[in-house]
């Protein structure tokens, strides 16, 4: 069967979202499209890379504090652990993991993609650039 021209579909950006947090830190974001996988992936450390000696913005993580949070409690480092074409999980290590969500206001995670050359689907396209999840 031949496919007409009205049968094509423009290729879109891959999006990104929080699919699970566990209590421990470790958390995947999902991509609605395959994305090259990364060699080294794990040397993102707290949101860049070290590429020739120069550190490089990859992704940024933040915690958005509830209308309770003490703000001095919210520090925390994070590494990425995985990746996959459809996943990627990084692991959280909080300052005083006790303080995280403690009140009926809880904090938010947020992630933006700071280099969308590092998130490149398998379609060509790149995620957005500040592209955000929470």
């Amino acid at each position: 069967m031949d496919k007409k021209a009205d049968d094509y579909v423009e290729p879109v950006p891959p999006v990104a979202y929080i699919t699970k947090i566990q209590q421990d830190g470790l958390f995947e974001i999902s991509f609605s499209e395959d994305i090259y996988t990364v060699p080294n992936i794990t040397m993102i450390t707290n949101g860049t890379v070290a590429i020739n000696g120069e550190e490089l913005p990859v992704l940024h993580l933040e915690i958005e504090p509830g209308e309770d949070s003490d703000l001095k409690m919210l520090g925390f480092t994070w590494r990425v652990v995985s990746q996959t074409a459809r996943k990627l999980v990084i692991q959280m290590i909080f300052d005083e993991p006790l303080f995280i969500s403690a009140n009926s206001d809880k904090e938010v995670l947020k992630a933006t993609f700071r280099d969308p050359f590092m998130f490149t689907a398998k379609n060509g396209l790149q995620i957005k650039k500040e592209h955000w999840v929470i």
